[in-house]
């Protein structure tokens, strides 16, 4: 055997190494060198996914990997491709998310539909994650004329599903984050001078050592932080990073009339007139207008600070009849103060089923 084909063969057997010892990384996560702007995209190149990097989907488990998810079966009226029936999901593989994830629904077998769905009830739905490229890039359309109706490029992501199964969805609780951070929402109790959430069988210690305001008790409140075990005993935990000054809060518009407030949710600024809605209602911001214009076009999360108040508002459309412009009795944040927010959780948003 010739020197040249040891060589060889030991540059083979090195390479075939290095690749078996090769980490596969998740591009989402670990793609971006630290130099890299946060706002700057990565180049994945395709030839290297399965080597050294794979894809991330919706479900935050890589794209073809077996998984099972529990959620609400849902009817999107999505623009595009994204309309039909779809999961939101609560649960994958078993563990609990509050991140919004609602996906697209597609049978393995080719059928227009996968039969016994019926949008509000919940499905344990087992399958894996794919999708692909839809749409037209805008410069193609551009330069080449559109062919038919479309939308731009986008990524469409699809859990293709097998199996499906009827069940009664369990509501989160502490115990579902435990070592995680999450938003708890439950009823303000006090016990022994502190602070507590509860609900169903379970407590969470919020504030140690403060009780919770008398006119606060009994009114649904919730606190985001990291959830601790409390020692041994069954169903109470603690909140790590809590307290009420920090994130402890009323949940209900009518129960903080009067005060000073901080409320997350969408400012829409695709009208002359911008709007904030706060899990489903309306509240309307003094000095809007100058407000919006801090931020970009179309609808952005962000957090509003300012007095909570009840008033005569005006309605952006007028009434059919006369002509006139509708008031109604509405929300009202005076002074208001914005800031852009990140992105809202599945508890703080009021999305409809379809």
């Amino acid at each position: 055997m010739s020197r040249w084909m040891i060589a060889g063969i030991l540059f083979f057997f090195a390479a075939d190494l290095a690749l078996a010892q090769q980490v596969v990384q998740p591009a989402a996560y670990d793609a971006r060198p630290e130099s890299t702007p946060a706002d700057q995209a990565v180049d994945v190149p395709l030839d290297q996914l399965g080597k050294k990097f794979r894809l991330i989907g919706k479900l935050r488990v890589p794209l073809g990997d077996v998984v099972k998810v529990q959620g609400i079966v849902v009817n999107s009226r999505a623009k595009g491709y994204d309309s039909g029936i779809s999961v939101r999901v609560y649960r994958v593989n078993g563990l609990a998310t509050q991140e919004f994830i609602q996906i697209k629904l597609n049978d393995y077998y080719g059928r227009d539909e996968i039969p016994n769905l019926e949008v509000g009830k919940a499905f344990e739905f087992e399958g894996f994650e794919t999708g692909g490229f839809v749409g037209i890039p805008p410069a193609a359309y551009k330069r080449a004329g559109a062919i038919l109706a479309t939308t731009d490029q986008y990524f469409l992501h699809e859990l293709t599903v097998y199996e499906q199964t009827e069940i009664k969805l369990q509501p989160f609780s502490p115990a579902d984050f435990v070592g995680r951070e999450a938003l708890i929402q439950g009823q303000a109790t006090n016990e022994g001078g502190s602070a507590y959430i509860a609900a169903g069988n379970w407590r969470l210690l919020v504030d140690n050592g403060t009780p919770w305001p008398r006119a606060t008790e009994g009114k649904v409140v919730e606190a985001r932080g990291t959830i601790r075990t409390l020692g041994n005993k069954t169903g109470t935990y603690r909140l790590d990073k809590g307290g009420k000054g920090a994130s402890a809060r009323l949940v209900q518009l009518a129960d903080q009339l009067g005060k000073q407030v901080i409320l997350r949710g969408t400012l829409s600024t695709k009208t002359a007139a911008p709007s904030f809605f706060y899990r489903g209602s309306e509240v309307h911001l003094e000095n809007a207008a100058k407000l919006a214009s801090q931020l970009a076009a179309g609808s952005t999360t962000v957090e509003v600070t300012g007095l909570l108040e009840q008033g005569p508002v005006k309605v952006a459309s007028l009434d059919s009849l006369n002509g006139e412009q509708i008031i109604h009795r509405g929300y009202i944040l005076r002074k208001a103060t914005l800031k852009p927010a990140d992105a809202l959780l599945a508890i703080e948003r009021a999305e409809p089923l379809e």
